[in-house]
């Protein structure tokens, strides 16, 4: 299994900027289903913690205008030990637990 450097540096820095306290495994049952998926997957971290910040710094980095191929470059760029496959499990198992669903399309509200 492969460990995780969760240094994401191109999205930390917007990640952390406003951020009131560290992220918790046990603060959000998003968490807890996020590490058990990467546990599935055998992607393995040295700290929940960070882990789940960068996962949900995966939502920010891709609402900064980034397409989900770029986050999977930049992901497997900042952690050379994943293999291209498991940085496209991370970011795909981040958008999942973290990221909000863009809008339906359709109508205009009224």
């Amino acid at each position: 299994m492969n460990m995780v450097k969760l240094f994401l540096a191109a999205i930390w820095a917007t990640t952390l900027i406003g951020m009131a306290g560290v992220a918790r495994a046990d603060d959000d049952p998003r968490d807890a289903a996020f590490l058990q998926a990467l546990q599935e997957v055998g992607i393995t971290y040295p700290s929940a913690d960070r882990v789940i910040a960068s996962g949900k710094a995966v939502c920010s980095y891709m609402a900064g205008g980034h397409s989900p191929n770029a986050t999977v470059q930049m992901v497997a760029e900042e952690n050379p030990e994943l293999s291209p496959d498991q940085a496209l499990q991370f970011v795909d198992l981040a958008r999942g637990a973290y990221c909000p669903l863009p809008p339906m399309g359709g109508g205009g509200g009224g």
